[in-house]
C-alpha cells in the first residue's frame, strides 16, 4: 500500500510540474516571426529560425535573436531598424506591435540586417520585412 501511495504521489507531483510549465510558457507569443516584406515566409525556416524568444506585453515586443544554422548556412542578424523599432541592443529589439503602416498585413515593418556566411536562396544582406508577433 506504501508503494503505491508514493506512486500516486510522484504521478501527481510530475502533473503539478507539467501544469506549471504550461503555465510558465502561456504568456509567450503563439507566433513570433520575420517574414519577407509582402508577408511570404522567409528561406529555410529563418523567420522562426533567429529567434531565440519573444515576450509580448501591453503591444510592445522584446525579441531575443539568435545565431542561425542549417546545413552549411550559418548566420546573425546584425541590425533590426524601423519606425516600429523603438530599441535594438543585439540581441535583444523591442518594437512596438501597435504601429500601424497602413498595409492591413499581419504584424509591424521592419528593416533587417544579417550577416551570413554564405546568402540563403531568396535573402540578401539587408531587407524589408515585417516581424508577427501574436
Amino acid at each position: 500500500m506504501k508503494k503505491k501511495r508514493k506512486l500516486l504521489a510522484v504521478v501527481l507531483m510530475c502533473i503539478m510540474a507539467l501544469g506549471l510549465t504550461v503555465t510558465a510558457f502561456a504568456a509567450t507569443p503563439s507566433v513570433a516571426k520575420f517574414t519577407k516584406a509582402n508577408g511570404n515566409n522567409l528561406a529555410l525556416g529563418m523567420g522562426t529560425g533567429v529567434i531565440q524568444s519573444c515576450d509580448l506585453t501591453d503591444g510592445v515586443a522584446t525579441v531575443t535573436t539568435k545565431s542561425f544554422s542549417l546545413l552549411f548556412y550559418t548566420g546573425t542578424i546584425e541590425e533590426i531598424t524601423g519606425n516600429s523599432v523603438t530599441n535594438w541592443s543585439k540581441p535583444v529589439a523591442t518594437i512596438d506591435m501597435t504601429y500601424d503602416d497602413g498595409t492591413g498585413l499581419a504584424g509591424v515593418p521592419v528593416h533587417l540586417t544579417f550577416d551570413f556566411n554564405i546568402l540563403p536562396p531568396g535573402m540578401s544582406d539587408e531587407m524589408d520585412a515585417r516581424f508577427v508577433c501574436e
